[in-house]
């Protein structure tokens, strides 16, 4: 995925870096039924039956960084925001209220 900057007046088109896991957690969310968008201030925008939920996909022991912390801060009582390391907590993430 590619998202575009403007530096000193030119758009620049530079790649997004992905946590390893993100395509996985997308794969089985889709095989679940739900709609997966893959953003770029966040990873992941989740529909699922109405209810939408904002996902931060996290690889391993990989901490938040500065700007995805303002994020949390920004949105939190708006709209769900959490954070996924694994296939399993994306799932539960998005099925929890059944």
């Amino acid at each position: 995925m590619y998202a575009l900057s403007k530096k000193h007046g030119v758009s620049l088109k530079y790649a997004l870096k992905r946590d390893g896991n993100e395509k996985d957690i997308i794969k089985e969310l889709r095989a679940r039924g739900c709609f997966v968008q893959q953003l770029d201030k966040v990873d992941l925008l989740v529909g699922h039956k109405g209810i939408w939920h904002v996902i931060e996909v996290k690889d391993g022991d990989k901490k938040l960084t500065a700007k995805q912390v303002d994020m949390i801060l920004e949105i939190r009582n708006r709209a769900p925001y959490r954070v996924a390391r694994t296939v399993a907590e994306a799932v539960e993430i998005v099925f929890e209220n059944k």
